[in-house]
């Protein structure tokens, strides 16, 4: 939804600003991520942290106890956003989710084109959304 990417794009600029940044580090990134995730409740982890791909699980989803892929849709923009204005593209695929009835989510993000990435169908995200 367009109203997701306007909070990722705010999320991503609040923590530029918080790092005196003009381009957040993947470290940076993943900590945005998961800190802004807990502050609206969420309990995020990222499992693996690398120049092309991050892994995050997430064990309490931040829309509370009845979440639905609308809202997992939410959570996938703002993640898109906050890594492709840092990294210049990023793609994420919901691996599996609280929403499905899973115990956590997994999220990849692709942060640059790979084979691996291409094998995978899910939204793109590009440094000007």
């Amino acid at each position: 939804s367009k109203a997701s990417i306007e909070i990722g794009k705010e999320i991503e600029s609040m923590y530029k600003n918080f790092y005196s940044v003009d381009r957040m580090n993947v470290e940076q990134a993943c900590e945005a991520i998961t800190d802004s995730m807990g502050k609206i409740g969420g309990k995020f982890d990222i499992v693996y942290k690398g120049d092309e791909k991050l892994i995050i699980n997430c064990t309490q989803c931040p829309f509370g106890t009845k979440p639905n892929s609308a809202l997992c849709a939410v959570t996938s923009n703002v993640i898109g956003v906050v890594t492709a204005k840092n990294f210049g593209y990023s793609k994420v695929i919901l691996k599996k989710t609280i929403a499905q009835g899973n115990d956590s989510c997994r999220i990849i993000v692709y942060l640059k084109k790979t084979k691996e990435s291409e094998k995978e169908k899910a939204k793109e995200f590009q440094s000007t959304d």
